[in-house]
């Protein structure tokens, strides 16, 4: 659901600017999170079952010391970061570099949020029944292997690597959070806001690495070889990391 809020906000944003002015989609983002607000006020309850919530010092503490969550972190830097990058810079990469108009930017654009969108429950599927650090190590060395088609200079090889790339980023976003809860029972909260995080931060910093290798540079194709080195370093820390760790109270072989 956070991606398709993402994607409407992405697809409707723009458009609502242009036909009613700068301020109607804030006004209605404005709206909508009240509405929203008032119904989680009136009809939410708390779990059932008490637990001693804990300090905030106590929960960076323990992250300070498990080193796992700071690796899924890093895996959904890339793969929830790699899709919220892609949504904000596919439509100046079409038009800039293959001089098609905006409508069918848009197009193709929306094409890719909607194929990510919909792999994203599908990860979670997959990870169910293939566990899901094999999952993650297929998509890492897949983006390792994408990022190039994205790096050549050809439409169609170029669209077909970003269709890739949504499939791969979808199923990503649904592999690292099939391993939260499984390595972090009763600390799923503070795991995940840290993941959560690192994968804002993951959308925020590539989208201005792109625009200084295309200005230094003349083109993207070293932002998008960085991308697939990235996922090819990422694929390196799991291997590391994961593959000879099982969850918790685990009587299943690792996966």
């Amino acid at each position: 659901m956070g991606n398709i809020g993402q994607s409407i906000a992405l697809i409707g944003g723009p458009l609502l600017a242009h036909r009613f002015g700068i301020a109607a989609p804030f006004l209605l983002f404005g709206l909508a999170s009240l509405t929203w607000g008032i119904v989680f006020a009136i009809f939410a309850r708390n779990a059932r079952g008490k637990r001693v919530p804990k300090t905030i010092g106590q929960n960076f503490k323990f992250l300070r010391r498990t080193k796992l969550a700071w690796v899924l972190s890093l895996f959904y830097s890339l793969t929830f970061g790699g899709f919220v990058t892609l949504s904000i810079y596919l439509p100046t990469i079409y038009q800039e570099t293959f001089s098609i108009n905006s409508t069918t930017a848009g197009a193709l654009t929306a094409t890719f949020v909607i194929v990510a969108t919909a792999c994203r429950p599908f990860g979670g599927w997959v990870s169910d029944r293939i566990g899901g650090r094999k999952l993650l190590l297929i998509v890492l060395l897949g983006v390792f292997l994408i990022g190039w088609t994205l790096a050549i200079q050809s439409m169609l090889l170029f669209t077909l690597g970003s269709i890739g790339s949504a499939v791969l980023l979808g199923l990503g976003n649904g592999g690292v959070f099939k391993l939260v809860p499984e390595y972090f029972p009763k600390q799923t909260g503070t795991v995940t806001g840290l993941v959560g995080a690192a994968g804002g931060l993951g959308g925020f910093f590539p989208p201005i690495f792109l625009g200084v290798m295309k200005d230094m540079m003349g083109s993207y194709t070293f932002g998008f070889l960085a991308l697939s080195l990235f996922g090819l370093i990422c694929a390196g820390v799991l291997c590391i990391t994961f593959l000879e760790v099982n969850p918790p109270n685990s009587t299943v072989p690792s996966r």
